[in-house]
């Protein structure tokens, strides 16, 4: 999600490293905790950042049907789960997380909700597990949006073994307080968080027990969707995977434009102003349509529908080595400002995320920007589509677009676990428009938008300025805000600086290859990047990851023996950056001087620069656009 971690920090060092542990140079390591230390040494998780041999990931397949009011915004629905425990353990009980009861009465919130908004709660009218039917009032534990089946048939689910869940159920989406999820506008809705989901079950912490309070995101395990969707005739769904009875619901000019679009490399105007109006582009051999979706190898689903909405589509090649394309639409309003630009932007986006940054193919068969018609800009991410809203401004819009779009993969194509460690998928969609969005906005600076945002905020060199290792369900409001994206986005732009553009690319896309359809944590994140690299990068880790620490740095003068000016650039902050360093001299000649991260690798806090001795120096400053410096008054002499 774009623009949405304090109080516990590890600043302790790693003891000796042992056994199949890669060895560096440096002994400044970082802090593991026991819990997570446990891990590595019993081979579910390498020490070189790869899976363990023991490694393993639970599942499960949905197969759903629903039933949306579009007038009351009330679903009505059964799924069938298949879950897979892949795990070494019997499991005791099963955690099903109900989202949708963000809204109920009396449940934990970080936010105000209207009065209108609150429910009694996801109603579940039927609950099968294996063959026993359970009893609601008397075998379940509801929390704010858990539901706990303890009493489970045999009394557990054996290791390699599976368990079918049936359920029925009817949820009520919010009118007024959208968060990410609600009837946004007559003939707009954006369903999200709407179906009985078994929580993650893992080797770190068991059970995800976590409750979802409306702040932190989501941590989700990967399966196979076959989800119906029915709705009153004349409105389009569009959801998360592929449509697969599409000859079923258009009419024959609309079903021709959108097999075209799949593979065209134009837009192509699907459902255009005329074909709205005229009002025919579904067959309506019924009252109500059902719209049938199909996805594999994901971790959640959602849909968007309306109504009134214009759809444009074109396709895009994604893999250059095989040839294979990827779907790209955008369904939108006609009032909509610059939402007729989403589709081309968005293949402009995909291919630049499968072909430069991160430079991995974008993995799944399509991706829909879905305009909810709100004007205060931001968007959610959810595999293979997004919920935007509307800006004023070309700079958000076309941000937004790459911003969400970059979630693909993180947190869904690499699992990372957003309820502990925000910054693992917002850092990563913060990061990738920072070479893209200029191309499309003329005179835009991603770094100067990041760090205005972090000054802006009131966050950059404040006692909530907080190490990014702080677990995210500890934080509140605009720490875990600026965290999340602007902190993390100053980490990986000083990592992407300290390696390299290529180096870094390569850590990044192996990071990928080896979590793809798993669950890293932050560890095999800095592991694998110190295997790939070829070096222990503890010391940079440590400050910017779990340190109080920030940047800072200050320029000082001085005359040497030979009469010449010495610039002696300081770093205060406890944060490595790379140093930018303009020289203008009398005669109006400019030198700059550049310096990577590594300068100061070595421990050291200060170096020279010695100026050009046949001229006499006007000034020195320190450029810090790239950096989020927190005292700029010690960046600039004159002479």
């Amino acid at each position: 999600m774009k623009f949405f971690i304090a109080l516990f920090v590890f600043m302790v060092s790693i003891s000796s490293l042992i056994n199949n542990r890669p060895v560096y140079a440096q002994s400044n390591k970082i802090f593991i905790p026991n819990q997570i230390k446990k891990l590595y040494d019993g081979k579910t998780r390498s020490w070189d950042g790869k899976p363990g041999d023991k490694y393993w990931i639970n599942r499960a397949d949905y197969n759903i049907n629903i039933k949306l009011n579009p007038d009351s915004a009330v679903i009505e629905g059964n799924e069938t789960i298949n879950y897979f425990n892949n795990s070494p353990f019997d499991l005791d009980k099963l955690v099903i997380q109900l989202f949708n009861n963000l809204y109920r009465k009396g449940s934990e919130r970080d936010f105000e909700i209207a009065e209108e908004d609150l429910t009694d709660g996801v109603k579940i009218k039927k609950l099968i597990v294996g063959e026993k039917e359970i009893n609601i009032e008397e075998e379940v534990q509801f929390t704010s949006t858990n539901m706990i089946i303890s009493n489970l048939p045999g009394g557990f689910i054996p290791h390699n073994d599976s368990v079918k869940l049936y359920f029925e159920w009817e949820t009520q989406l919010p009118k007024i307080s959208f968060m990410r999820t609600g009837k946004y506008d007559d003939g707009v809705i954006f369903a999200a968080y709407f179906y009985p989901k078994i929580a993650v079950y893992d080797d770190v912490y068991g059970w995800d027990k976590l409750e979802y309070t409306g702040e932190q995101e989501f941590y989700s395990d990967f399966g196979n969707y076959e989800v119906k969707i029915t709705l009153p005739e004349k409105y389009m769904v569009w959801a998360t995977g592929l449509l697969q009875n599409a000859g079923e619901l258009f009419n024959e000019n609309i079903y021709k434009k959108y097999i075209n679009a799949l593979s065209s490399d134009k837009v192509i105007k699907i459902i255009s102003a005329e074909d709205l109006a005229a009002g025919n582009y579904l067959l309506n051999k019924n009252e109500n349509n059902t719209w049938y979706y199909k996805a594999e190898n994901i971790p959640d689903f959602s849909f968007g529908c309306s109504n009134r909405f214009l759809w444009d589509g074109v396709s895009a090649v994604v893999d250059k080595s095989t040839g294979r394309r990827a779907f790209v639409d955008a369904a939108y309003p006609d009032s909509a400002k610059y939402f007729d630009e989403a589709a081309q932007l968005s293949k402009y986006a995909i291919e630049y995320l499968s072909n430069e940054l991160p430079g991995y193919p974008y993995p799944y068969p399509k991706f829909t920007s879905f305009d909810n018609t709100q004007k205060w800009g931001g968007g959610m991410e959810f595999p293979m589509m997004a919920n935007d809203g509307e800006y004023n401004d070309k700079v958000g819009f076309v941000t937004l677009l790459i911003h969400e779009m970059g979630h693909t993969y993180f947190p869904f194509f690499t699992g990372t676990n957003e309820r502990r460690y925000s910054w693992m998928d917002e850092g990563w969609a913060s990061f990738f428009p920072t070479e893209f969005a200029p191309k499309y906005i003329e005179g835009y600076s991603h770094y100067n938008w990041y760090k205005n945002f972090y000054k802006n905020w009131g966050i950059l060199g404040s006692e909530n300025d907080l190490p990014l290792m702080v677990s995210s369900h500890s934080l509140r409001g605009p720490s875990l805000t600026i965290l999340s994206y602007a902190r993390s986005f100053f980490a990986i732009h000083s990592l992407k600086n300290l390696l390299g553009d290529q180096l870094f690319k390569n850590c990044l896309i192996e990071f990928i290859e080896r979590w793809k359809g798993k669950h890293p944590l932050p560890y095999d994140f800095f592991f694998t990047f110190n295997d790939v690299s070829g070096e222990d990068l503890s010391w940079f880790w440590k400050p910017w990851f779990y340190d109080f620490a920030n940047c800072d740095l200050a320029i000082e003068s001085s005359i040497n023996d030979e009469a010449n000016t010495v610039i002696k650039i300081l770093k205060i902050g406890a944060q490595p950056v790379s140093v930018k360093v303009k020289l203008v001299y009398n005669d109006e000649t400019v030198e700059t001087i550049v310096k990577n991260i590594r300068i100061w690798q070595s421990g050291k806090n200060e170096f020279e620069i010695n100026t050009d001795k046949n001229k006499i120096l006007k000034s020195a400053e320190i450029i810090t656009d790239q950096i989020p410096d927190v005292d700029s008054s010690n960046n600039y002499i004159e002479f």
